[in-house]
């Protein structure tokens, strides 16, 4: 086999790697890893994620993460990182399916949504908080646990947020 021929043959086989996230930083807000390709650690590389004038996501990425890094010319050391792939150490979520989309995070709060119930459902182990401007609920609201008001409550008849009946008595 010629040199260039084994040359190309090479450039070819290392345009698309898989391998595992092995280290992790964010220099100068720039996501960067290292990733181990069959025994061969990485260069520091960009991770690729969503990020244009209408959004930006950012999401850490994580040391076992398997990715892939595309390199045009071969050169796995001049790559970019796509993450992530499911594998046996990082399986999809309990009730993944065709129509619902799941965020589920290292401590257990889950984000899903199902287009075909259309529901939206936040499953938090910590606190949640909604800052806005004006925040409208347009639908009925029911809670189970207790409600704790630091500003005030209001509807279209005036303050509601010391009115109290213990008898089911409507507002005066």
């Amino acid at each position: 086999m010629s040199g260039v021929h084994y040359e190309a043959e090479r450039t070819k086989k290392n345009i698309i790697r898989i391998g595992t996230i092995s280290a992790t930083m964010c220099k100068q807000g720039k996501l960067l890893a290292k990733v181990n390709i069959q025994g061969r650690e990485t260069d520091w590389m960009p991770v690729s994620t969503i990020a244009n004038t209408f959004v930006r996501i950012y999401l850490p990425v994580c040391v076992g993460e398997q990715v892939e890094v595309h390199s045009e010319f071969g050169n796995a050391d001049k790559g970019i990182i796509h993450r992530s792939i499911f594998n046996s150490d990082c399986k999809e979520p309990d009730g993944a399916n065709a129509t619902k989309a799941i965020i589920l995070f290292a401590d257990g709060t889950e984000i899903t949504y199902d287009i075909a119930t259309h529901a939206l459902k936040i499953d938090c182990t910590g606190a949640i908080e909604l800052v806005g401007s004006d925040i409208t609920f347009n639908a009925p609201v029911h809670i189970t646990k207790s409600l704790t008001v630091a500003q005030t409550i209001t509807d279209e008849r005036g303050d509601l947020t010391n009115f109290s009946t213990t008898d089911g008595a409507a507002r005066a």
